[in-house]
């Protein structure tokens, strides 16, 4: 778990965040991505939004970084509840634990609720083209027992946005994780 962590904070302090103000980490469990964001970037102001009975860890995280002020957290479902207003939408190794149907609606609430001009940033895998084994190949299929996810290659991260309309930006290598900048279309 730490190294994930690490793995999604090292992609989202790549990002140049001099154009947003608002960034809210959806499925962000204990804020501790966005507090890190938040600590590198004063100008942002931030919001957690995860369930209820995981968001209350947030609070500690957040003090501890020093942004509690500047970060609000907000409890929901993120595939059936309004998403907090932000310019920007982090989901950070989410997607990955859902199949395509599943990822669709959490991305559906998303175009719901960004606003034109936003960003959304998903911090997840992007498998390799060919044959050779890999570790992102292994790990779909360990997605796919355990939990019913999936790793996704590029054209299947460009088909399950473009289908809940958003057009991929740029994919950036960050470390052992990718940055996906999606923008809606």
């Amino acid at each position: 778990m730490a190294a994930g962590t690490r793995a999604r904070v090292e992609a989202l302090l790549g990002f140049d965040w001099t154009a947003h103000k608002c960034v809210a980490d959806i499925g962000g469990g204990s804020g501790t991505a966005i507090a890190a964001v938040l600590s590198a970037n004063p100008h942002l102001h931030g919001m957690v939004f995860d369930l209820p009975s995981v968001v209350e860890e947030a609070h500690q995280t957040l003090h501890g970084a020093g942004v509690a002020e500047r970060c609000e957290v907000v409890g929901g479902d993120f595939f059936s509840d309004p998403l907090p207003p932000a310019d920007a939408y982090v989901l950070a190794q989410i997607l990955h634990d859902w199949d395509d149907d599943r990822a669709g609606a959490i991305l559906r609430n998303c175009r719901g609720s960004i606003a034109d001009g936003g960003r959304l940033l998903v911090v997840d895998g992007v498998v390799p083209p060919g044959s050779e084994p890999g570790f992102l190949k292994h790990m779909d299929l360990h997605m796919l027992v355990l939990i019913g996810g999936k790793e996704r290659t590029e054209r299947e991260w460009r088909d399950l946005l473009a289908a809940q309309a958003f057009e991929i930006a740029r994919i950036t290598t960050a470390g052992p994780a990718n940055l996906i900048e999606a923008r809606p279309v």
